[in-house]
């Protein structure tokens, strides 16, 4: 599979209700900043949309918390979040999509 080198964002993005909803948040700017960096992790994994460390290990909250910088209680609002939001779903083994 070809490598991976941007990702596009619609113009609009910031008109949408959900991501006008998150940012309307409690810590909400920055709740959209991961899930921009899951994003472009995403993209980086190259697996249509799946975020893990490898294909046989996913991220824990810990893990991404490191992996991004942020604490892990923001991780787990964020996640939580993304997914009330259909926005990520997780897989049964704890892959991200």
């Amino acid at each position: 599979m070809a490598e991976v080198k941007w990702i596009k964002f619609y113009l609009d993005m910031f008109d949408k209700p959900k991501i006008k909803k998150v940012r309307r948040l409690t810590a909400g700017n920055e709740l959209l900043l991961i899930w921009v960096m899951l994003l472009v992790q995403a993209g980086k994994c190259n697996a249509g949309g799946m975020i893990y460390i490898t294909e046989r290990f996913p991220y824990t909250e810990e893990d991404l918390a490191e992996e991004l910088g942020f604490d892990v209680n923001t991780i787990r609002l964020a996640l939580k979040t993304f997914e009330e939001f259909d926005m990520i779903s997780t897989s049964p083994e704890g892959f991200i999509d």
